[in-house]
C-alpha cells in the first residue's frame, strides 16, 4: 500500500512539473497578452507622439541580454518637470522618494532553455518593432507576435541584417546605403559608419544569423 501511495505521489509530482514547464513554454506563444500594469504607461505617447528613442529609456539594451524596465531615475529625469500634477506621476515620485521601484508586469516570457541576447540583435540593426510589433502605437503594451522557434528561425535564415561584431566594411556587410537604412538615425552607429567609411560591396552579399541549435539553446 505504501509503495502504491508513493508511486501515486511521484506521478502527481511529475504531472505538476510537466504542467508548469508546459505553461512556461506556452507563455512565449501568448500572442495578444496585455496585462494590467501598476502605472498605465503609454508608448504611443512617449515613443509615438513625443518620438522618444527606445534606447533613451531602455538604455542598457545595447549592452545587456535583457531590455530591462527603465530605472526610476530615468522616469524622474523628465517627470520632475513634466506632468507633475498627474496622479500616476505622483505615484512614481512617491516610490522614487522612498527608494522603491514600480513592479511592472512582465509581458514576454521565453522558455528557460532559450538564450536571447538583446545586445546582439540591437548590434545587428534589428528594430524593436521586429519582435515587439508597432510599439510606438500602443497605449497598452501587448505581445504582438507568437514567439515560437519557427518564427525565430525564419528571421535567422532570411534576414539581411548587418552584424557589428563582424567589423564594418567586411564581406559580411551589405552596402554603405543598406547599413544606413538598417541602422536608421542612431547616433552610435552613424558615428561608426562615418569613422570607417565602408565601401559599397556586392548587393547580394549579406550575413545570415546562425541557425545551429547551440545558438539559442545554451
Amino acid at each position: 500500500m505504501t509503495k502504491v501511495f508513493l508511486l501515486a505521489i511521484a506521478l502527481m509530482g511529475l504531472g505538476l512539473a510537466g504542467y508548469v514547464v508546459a505553461e512556461m513554454y506556452d507563455s512565449s506563444k501568448d500572442q495578444g497578452y496585455a496585462p494590467e500594469q501598476p502605472i498605465p504607461f503609454s508608448h504611443k505617447l512617449h515613443a509615438g507622439q513625443n518620438k522618444m528613442e527606445c534606447m533613451y529609456c531602455h538604455f542598457n539594451v545595447g549592452e545587456s541580454r535583457h531590455a530591462t524596465a527603465p530605472t526610476m531615475s530615468v522616469c524622474m529625469g523628465c517627470h520632475s518637470y513634466v506632468a507633475t500634477d498627474s496622479p500616476y506621476i505622483k505615484k512614481v515620485k512617491e516610490a522614487f522618494d522612498q527608494g522603491e521601484s514600480i513592479e511592472w508586469v512582465k509581458i514576454h516570457h521565453l522558455p528557460e532553455h532559450t538564450y536571447f541576447p538583446h545586445r546582439r540583435h540591437v548590434a545587428a540593426g534589428v528594430e524593436c518593432q521586429t519582435c515587439h510589433g508597432p510599439i510606438e502605437t500602443m497605449d497598452k503594451v501587448y505581445q504582438a507576435v507568437d514567439i515560437h522557434m519557427g518564427w525565430c528561425l525564419s528571421c535567422h535564415r532570411d534576414n539581411t541584417y548587418v552584424n557589428a561584431d563582424q567589423g564594418i566594411g567586411s564581406v559580411n556587410y551589405r552596402s554603405h546605403h543598406d547599413l544606413i537604412v538598417h541602422l536608421k538615425d542612431s547616433g552610435k552607429y552613424q558615428d561608426t559608419v562615418k569613422e570607417f567609411n565602408p565601401l559599397d560591396i556586392h548587393p547580394l552579399t549579406h550575413m545570415n544569423a546562425k541557425t545551429s541549435c547551440s545558438t539559442c539553446h545554451q
